[in-house]
């Protein structure tokens, strides 16, 4: 119904709502697999483990992060080198490691009082 209304309201919408509806569909997948490694870590099944692009990762956990560092006056930068490099492990549990690391640097980069306050996610070859 919202969308309904949101298209009536403005010709140009539907490109918002097709990138807020993939937004959210992205962001419900992160949920599902954020809940089914939970479930790995505490029950008895295994990590998937499989190769992680860290790039997708970095880009992935900037696009989450990003309104959060806005909000609290944190520039939140992305610099993804191709090919970026690749690391074997369970891409949910990666995920949510580094989106706490970040979330944390914003934390800190935002009490840190500096006139511009930045955060880097990075993914280059070694």
């Amino acid at each position: 119904h919202a969308m309904s209304m949101l298209l009536e309201r403005s010709p140009s919408a539907d490109a918002r709502v097709g990138e807020t509806l993939e937004k959210a569909l992205n962001e419900s997948r992160r949920t599902g697999e954020v809940i089914r490694s939970l479930r790995n870590l505490y029950g008895s099944d295994r990590p998937r483990t499989s190769c992680v692009d860290v790039g997708q990762l970095c880009t992935a956990v900037a696009e989450q992060l990003g309104p959060v560092a806005r909000r609290q006056g944190v520039v939140l930068g992305l610099l993804v080198t191709r090919p970026a490099p690749t690391v074997a492990g369970d891409p949910s549990q990666l995920f949510i490691v580094l989106r706490n690391l970040v979330d944390n640097a914003i934390l800190a980069a935002q009490r840190g009082g500096a006139a511009r306050a930045e955060v880097t996610l990075s993914a280059q070859p070694a």
